[in-house]
């Protein structure tokens, strides 16, 4: 599996076997996944901040 990426200013990347084609389904997963960690982990952080448990 591979990746291509394209940024806003234009600049193309590839990684690993990008020409191979894969559903969205299976990366937006991971996309959601990782999402999904960043929106607890700012919770537990923010209860640390205020002493809850």
């Amino acid at each position: 599996m591979g990746v291509h990426l394209f940024t806003l200013d234009n600049q193309f990347f590839k990684l690993g076997d990008s020409n191979e084609r894969s559903s969205i389904q299976s990366i937006a997963k991971i996309f959601a996944l990782s999402m999904a960690y960043s929106l607890e982990f700012r919770q537990i952080c923010y209860s640390i901040e205020r002493g809850i448990s």
